[in-house]
């Protein structure tokens, strides 16, 4: 229904509220400034909620995403997964540009960039099938952040001015670097997780342990 831990505040001017009922039917609220909303978050007020109660709670959208960001921050690499051309997942580790605004990124996790070649595996799994997903681990903060959405390749313009200085062990020529290619994740899907670091915890009170899950429109 809503956020987890009992936390209120307030978010884009305003208070998002839900309450736990026994149907734990999926909530939805949208931060207009953010563009996100809740499909489904686990209200568990210190853990001590009956499911059978009604109790009202608050969800403030721009402290998760921020919380969500910085976790992002801390594992720094995540895992993204790519649909084989027959049928399986293909994974493999990625080193995407920090949520920064100062890094032309975006904090409000509307988008994540990465570089990769354009004759890799991953480059040509996208090309075929876009939908990808990316996971972020902290493993010191038992969280991780979900990513899912449209994977597309930028322009010339948007991968020389999306070059991350930090990638150049990789592209030792910077945007120059043969074969360099910019990916941009635009999100549809956010997942959160932050057990031990913000008090986010997994839908424990779900049968399918559904985490808080957020979610925005590409239109």
């Amino acid at each position: 229904q809503a956020f987890v831990g009992g936390r209120g505040a307030a978010s884009c001017g305003a208070f998002f509220h839900s309450s736990i009922a026994p149907s734990m039917r999926a909530a939805s609220f949208t931060c207009h400034a953010l563009m996100w909303t809740v499909l489904w978050a686990s209200i568990l007020l210190n853990c001590h909620v009956s499911c059978n109660a009604v109790a009202p709670a608050t969800i403030d959208l721009d402290k998760l995403v921020h919380e969500a960001a910085d976790t992002m921050r801390i594992a720094k690499f995540a895992t993204l997964a790519t649909i084989a051309a027959d049928g399986t997942i293909s994974g493999r580790v990625v080193y995407p540009k920090p949520p920064n605004a100062s890094l032309g990124e975006s904090p409000s996790l509307h988008f994540v960039s990465f570089a990769t070649l354009s004759h890799t595996r991953k480059f040509k799994e996208i090309e075929a099938n876009p939908h990808v997903t990316m996971v972020y681990y902290d493993d010191a903060g038992k969280g991780e952040v979900t990513l899912k959405g449209i994977m597309r390749v930028c322009n010339a313009t948007e991968a020389a001015e999306g070059y991350y200085d930090r990638w150049t062990r990789n592209y030792p020529q910077g945007p120059a670097t043969p074969f360099y290619t910019l990916l941009r994740l635009d999100t549809t899907q956010l997942e959160f997780v932050s057990i031990v670091r913000y008090d986010v915890q997994e839908g424990i009170n779900r049968s399918d342990w559904r985490p808080l899950t957020l979610s925005r429109s590409l239109d």
